[in-house]
């Protein structure tokens, strides 16, 4: 069970993928989505979609509800604090969970963690969430430790994220399973494709996609893309940001950088808004960037946005925080910088300006090539196996299904 939240979140496609990916692999998926939409329109064979549940606080509820008569073998969550009903939803959670738990082992992937000093007034403006951010946080410590208590295994993509429930929310270790964000149609090894070496043929693309907000270090970004503008050629450089408003914000933050690039002197030209991009044009308007940029002031999770840059193939450029240096490790032409270092940024565009692969200021990262996408499903099963074999409802004699 993969839930659907509304089709322009980075969860949503994630899960549709995720389904896809599963039924690929001869298993049977039923998906229960949110009742206001699906991105799936035509899903896989072997994967079913139920629209069943709306966000509120009922929405845990109202899941159990619709698993009663087709549970599946496993029950896999994918959750996040904002997925269901947000913060009315807390206090149905644990009693939702026990629920869900009483009918098939239950498995949860946890998205979008905040450690607690994160949860501040600034965020919770963001998220148009209206209580003192003591009582926030213990509302998510309390629903992060009944997930502990009710389900067989939590699910994250990064350390960062492991040590965040581990000494943030207190779960304990051994309750939680650590592999990789799951690659956007990646379906095997590849090399990643070099920057263009002739820069004087056309304007070298940067690209930042995703929702637009202030964490995302776009002020950060349009200020060093300034910079490197004046210490190139004319035309050398356009940046291109695809994107809308986060939906938990509250104000238009799309005009805001607009007057930030004016204010810079920056042109149109220079700088395009591409807004909302439908997702038949995503794969595209990525892979014609020169370089993808992440240029993150925060992040405890792992970039759907990123994932799907790397799937491309594309240079990145990205912050060096935790999270998305774990993403990147082992992904070749990466250049990692500061949070917030408008000069480390404007070193990267002025390199590929020049035709050249940016450097990172953090060095080369050594790690193990990324897993594919089979590898990961592969490892998604080998959990369902134990947590079943735990549960006494499959014999330690069955293999695990291989997935393609």
């Amino acid at each position: 069970m993969s839930p659907y939240i509304p089709t322009r979140t980075g969860l949503s496609r994630y899960c549709d993928v995720y389904g896809r990916l599963l039924a690929s692999a001869g298993h049977r998926v039923r998906v229960l989505a949110d009742c206001r939409g699906v991105p799936s329109e035509h899903p896989a064979p072997g994967m079913r979609v139920d629209h069943v549940w709306r966000p509120g606080s009922l929405a845990l509820w109202g899941l159990f509800d619709a698993l009663r008569t087709d549970p599946g073998d496993v029950i896999h969550l994918h959750h996040s604090f904002t997925a269901y009903g947000g913060a009315p939803s807390v206090a149905i959670a644990p009693l939702a969970l026990h629920r869900l738990r009483r009918i098939r082992p239950l498995v949860i992937t946890m998205f979008d963690l905040f450690p607690r000093s994160e949860v501040t007034t600034e965020l919770l403006q963001m998220y148009d969430i209206r209580w003192p951010p003591p009582l926030v946080w213990e509302g998510m410590r309390l629903e992060v430790r009944a997930m502990s208590a009710y389900a067989d295994k939590i699910v994250v993509h990064n350390e960062a994220a492991m040590e965040i429930l581990e000494w943030d929310y207190r779960v304990p270790r051994s309750k939680l399973a650590l592999f990789p964000h799951l690659m956007y149609r990646r379906q095997g090894a590849t090399q990643c494709l070099a920057p263009r070496r002739d820069p004087g043929s056309r304007p070298q693309v940067v690209l930042f996609y995703g929702f637009l907000a202030p964490y995302k270090g776009l002020e950060v970004l349009l200020q060093a893309f300034s910079r490197a503008c004046s210490r190139v050629p004319a035309d050398s450089l356009v940046l291109r940001i695809a994107g809308e408003n986060h939906p938990r914000l509250t104000y238009d933050y799309a005009a805001e950088l607009g007057r930030k690039v004016a204010r810079l002197g920056l042109t149109s030209r220079q700088v395009e808004f591409l807004g909302y991009l439908p997702e038949d044009q995503i794969e595209t308007v990525v892979a014609s960037c020169d370089l993808f940029v992440a240029p993150y002031l925060r992040t405890t999770g792992s970039s759907g946005a990123l994932s799907t840059a790397m799937g491309l193939e594309r240079p990145i450029a990205a912050s060096a925080l935790p999270a998305l240096a774990q993403q990147l490790a082992g992904y070749p032409h990466t250049c990692l910088v500061s949070p917030g270092h408008v000069e480390g940024i404007t070193k990267a565009l002025v390199e590929l300006a020049r035709g050249q692969g940016p450097t990172s200021e953090r060095g080369s990262m050594e790690s193990a090539p990324a897993p594919t996408s089979g590898e990961l499903i592969a490892q998604t099963i080998a959990i369902y196996e134990r947590v079943l074999e735990r549960s006494g409802l499959r014999s330690s004699a069955v293999p695990p299904t291989p997935a393609a």
